[in-house]
């Protein structure tokens, strides 16, 4: 289930498309956080709403730094921007443990909110490349 967590962005300024059930699991597991990290990052509530609704990512500070938050905040990644590959171990989807392993891997930006937003752009979009094979 943890592996939802990192369900975050796809490409920048772009939209994913999930199912209805990854969409509502993902929804259940990010909303305990979601009004913490958009006071916290000053995010336009907006292009929050936006991204809730239809996974559509903005490539802005605040919102990189809102999903830094909300990564955080599910233990994906820590306060320096370390990716936390080993919290998706814990995970039966053993797809989505090796999607992470490769995106953390890829990264290479060094401010904490951008290595959230590329290690997450990274993962959605190989995640979502492997289900349109499906």
């Amino acid at each position: 289930m943890k592996s939802f967590l990192v369900l975050l962005i796809i490409s920048v300024s772009s939209a994913i498309e999930f199912n209805s059930e990854t969409h509502k699991k993902w929804e259940k597991i990010v909303e305990p956080h979601v009004e913490e990290c958009m006071k916290e990052t000053n995010v336009d509530s907006d292009v929050v709403g936006v991204f809730h609704q239809q996974f559509y990512f903005s490539n802005n500070k605040n919102f990189q730094c809102y999903m830094k938050c909300i990564a955080e905040k599910l233990h994906f990644i820590d306060a320096h921007g370390k990716i936390n590959v080993d919290a998706l171990k814990d995970s039966d989807d053993k797809e989505a443990t090796e999607v992470a392993e490769v995106c953390s891997k890829s990264t290479t930006k060094t401010d904490p909110c951008e290595i959230a937003f590329e290690f997450a752009m990274c993962f959605m979009g190989k995640l979502t490349e492997l289900h349109r094979k499906q």
